[in-house]
């Protein structure tokens, strides 16, 4: 029983913490108005597994 509660405990801060990533990215995608579009990142993820030291793409407005 107790793994199971520190197993709970485990998974629930995770969650909090992707939460919390996501809102302060969010945030600050409110505020510059800088990122990716999906087409873009979806080239990227098809270029990374033919050469997987391809370069992340740049943000814009």
């Amino acid at each position: 029983m107790k793994e199971a509660i520190l197993e709970y405990v485990q998974r629930e801060e995770a969650r909090q913490s992707f939460i919390k990533a996501a809102d302060t990215s969010f945030e600050h995608y409110k505020q510059t108005g800088l990122h990716i579009t999906f087409d873009e990142f979806s080239t990227w993820v098809d270029d990374v597994q033919k050469k997987p030291d391809t370069a992340i793409p740049k943000c814009h407005k």
